[in-house]
């Protein structure tokens, strides 16, 4: 082979290669815990855990790469479900990649850098690093329709790019955007519509947060939250420190979702330090006045478990025993909800919850015009009080119609009712649990409906990307803490994820990494051999297909198609009582590595190695393993025992090249292996229960050596 591969032991090469080394400090019982058979399973576990490279290599992902390509970000999928590619950012490029097969289509440079020394001053001065003005990137993607907006910096600038979906290379029109924010690991929500651009982030000062709606027609003007100096009597749209989190296009309304200072809280001159989830809704059609927004309203979104919390038609204590998922991370829409992934506030705590508000809600909430209005008590000593009380707004600020403001409104309007912005009512999840819940911080949510085997029924499925930068699939029901799968990346090669999103069929995810573009699978129904496991699994993506014999996605035809999924019964998590045996994974890419003792080769030879574990599913609830006798968790196979020596590849003293053709090097029981040199035998070496307690035996040539 021309590229030289580390040595490995046989045993270190298992280790290694099949991720099975435990961490420095690991007990062996806290091993036999974590991954034996039938260990005890935590609720927050997920039934299948899967490494993402291995779905690669088994040829059921796919990953993109190229030299001269990193830090791929953002991902933009066009709505036509007749269009097979996706869009991804890439630093300062945008590539276009097919999705069946998964490659490069096209690839268009967004600005390169200047080294005009002059220009990096004059950029440096704005309080913007060198290092942003020298590198120009693209930080959105944006698709509507048949447009696709590019928005990137250009000498530490902000720049949008209107360009055609099929025809990306040559921009149709081009306009600024007045952000301070350019920190492009800070969050800037976006959307757009037509040839409006919803926009919720810092503006031009850096210290003025902002809901923001631009359009790319010159002759229509920009309108804004507010940002005048505000009297001490009146509420801000928009408190710091604020996070924007995303923007979405529902109807006739404009839907800002973000975190901001919880100023209802603060009433003895005091800030208040807690940090709560808000959303504000605004006309497509407002024309503004002043240029500020007319239909501009807030309120507060709220995610909890447990305790005594506030309906929206009833009274509480908003102080009560319930648990507050007060942080707002991501969104998602679809046709009925809008669903929300929070995290809790509190210091030291890791916890996430997956929230759903059906849009009637939202329609309720913002078409009351009962608002919270802040009032000032200064006679209680020199630290004035503040206090709130209901009151009606007499602007109807959900009538998109009838928007603009009559002679006689203005007086009223300016003096007063502009304040009147804050809703009383709150914007609460339907349910009295949320629909999923984790010990750990999630970052990123997408989610999909899946027809059941049941007829005119739906499953709500997410797939949810945490701290870790794995991906778990989740589903959706009143308080379910299960993880159907799980999906591993190798921080060695992918680093972490930047973006996720759901292809148009739903059939599987792009995600985007520091390294490269993956394509995954969103389910894998043939893992299960069996109706038993495959019944058990409950991935709502699969059924038992007696047609077939086979567990499969759902068909055309449900008369012959199974699941057992019932959330109206409590049956939603997977069966963890039903065994599932053990299956066999590919063979991973050969590597060199040095010979067990007996196999031919002395201390100077070494060989060629490939590994499978039993993974494809693991053995699991008291499952078979793998092999004739159900007793293997992974195997190695070796060839092309040779000397070291300086030689060409093939030749004696070098190691040959893998096999170009079926069934060279097949040995009895194993995968066709790499042409052999100096007639040496392909040997399999096969490792029999926990990993932590296998060692190698001497094994004769050509013969199965078996570890003990």
């Amino acid at each position: 082979m021309k590229e030289k591969l580390p040595k490995l032991h046989i045993l270190a090469f298992l280790l290694a290669v099949g991720g099975l080394l435990a961490p420095a400090g690991t007990s062996a019982d806290d091993i036999t815990r974590a991954a034996g058979p039938g260990a005890e399973m935590d609720s927050d576990a997920p039934a299948f855990v899967t490494s993402v490279q291995g779905l690669v290599e088994a040829k059921l992902g796919s990953a993109f790469s190229q030299d001269g390509l990193r830090n791929f970000s953002r991902i933009a999928v066009p709505q036509n479900k007749n269009v097979r590619f996706v869009y991804v950012a890439a630093q300062n490029q945008v590539v276009r990649l097919s999705l069946e097969p998964f490659e490069l289509e096209k690839r268009v440079t967004w600005s390169t850098g200047t080294t005009d020394k002059t220009l990096l001053q004059q950029c440096h001065i704005r309080g913007i690093s060198m290092t942003d003005c020298s590198n120009n990137h693209v930080f959105e993607l944006l698709i509507s329709k048949e447009k696709l907006l590019v928005c990137g910096t250009v000498d530490g600038r902000f720049n949008c790019s209107l360009r055609q979906v099929m025809q990306p290379d040559h921009s149709l029109d081009s306009f600024g955007v007045q952000l301070g924010n350019t920190d492009n690991r800070l969050a800037k929500a976006m959307t757009m519509e037509d040839r409006n651009v919803y926009i919720g982030a810092y503006l031009t000062s850096g210290t003025d947060p902002a809901l923001y709606r631009s359009s790319l027609s010159t002759d229509e003007p920009a309108v804004r939250t507010s940002n005048e100096v505000q009297q001490s009597r009146t509420l801000k749209p928009i408190y710091q420190p604020a996070k924007f989190i995303s923007v979405h296009i529902i109807g006739d309304y404009a839907y800002y979702f973000f975190q901001e200072n919880f100023e209802e809280m603060s009433t003895c001159g005091a800030k208040s330090q807690r940090i709560i989830s808000r959303v504000a809704r605004m006309c497509k059609s407002d024309p503004g006045y002043g240029f500020y927004w007319l239909s501009f309203s807030k309120s507060r979104l709220i995610c909890a478990q447990g305790g005594n919390w506030v309906r929206p038609d009833g009274p509480g204590d908003e102080e009560s025993s319930a648990f507050y998922y007060d942080l707002l991370q991501d969104t998602y829409v679809t046709d009925t909800h809008i669903y929300g992934l929070f995290t809790a506030a509190k210091s030291g705590i890791k916890a996430s919850a997956i929230c759903g508000f059906p849009i009637s809600t939202f329609n309720k909430v913002f078409g009351d015009q009962t608002v919270r209005i802040k009032h000032w008590d200064y006679r209680k000593g020199d630290v004035p009080y503040a206090y709130f009380t209901d009151a009606r707004d007499r602007y109807n600020r959900s009538d998109c119609s009838n928007l603009r403001l009559r002679q006689d409104e203005i007086a009223t309007y300016t003096s007063n009712n502009r304040f009147y912005f804050l809703k009383s009512a709150r914007v609460i999840q339907d349910t009295n649990e949320p629909l999923a819940a984790g010990r750990e911080n999630w970052r990123r949510l997408l989610v999909t409906r899946v027809p059941s085997s049941q007829p005119d029924f739906q499953h709500t499925v997410a797939f949810v990307v945490t701290e870790s930068d794995s991906i778990k699939k989740i589903i959706l029901s009143a308080g379910s803490r299960c993880v159907l799968e799980e999906m591993q990346l190798d921080k060695s090669l992918d680093g972490r994820i930047n973006d996720i999103q759901l292809t148009q069929t739903g059939e599987h995810l792009i995600v985007s990494t520091s390294s490269r573009v993956l394509r995954l699978p969103t389910s894998r129904c043939g893992r299960h051999a069996l109706r038993t496991s495959c019944l058990a699994a409950r991935d709502p993506h699969c059924g038992w297909n007696r047609a077939a014999f086979a567990c499969t996605v759902r068909p055309a035809n449900t008369d012959q198609w199974e699941q057992d999924i019932s959330p109206q019964h409590g049956r939603v998590c997977p069966d963890r009582s039903v065994p599932i045996d053990g299956g066999w994974s590919d063979w991973r890419p050969w590597q060199r590595c040095q010979p067990p003792r007996g196999s031919g080769g002395g201390s100077g030879s070494v060989c060629q190695c490939r590994l499978r574990l039993c993974d494809n599913p693991a053995p699991n609830n008291g499952g078979r393993q793998c092999g004739k006798f159900h007793d293997l968790l992974s195997e190695v196979q070796t060839a092309n025992c040779s000397l070291m020596a300086a030689g060409a590849p093939g030749t004696l003293g070098a190691p040959a090249r893998p096999a170009e053709h079926p069934g060279a090097g097949r040995t009895l029981g194993s995968e066709p292996g790499p042409a052999r040199s100096r007639g040496q035998p392909t040997a399999v070496l096969r490792a029999r229960g926990h990993p932590a307690r296998r060692r190698f035996a001497t094994c004769p040539t050509a013969k199965t050596c078996t570890c003990q």
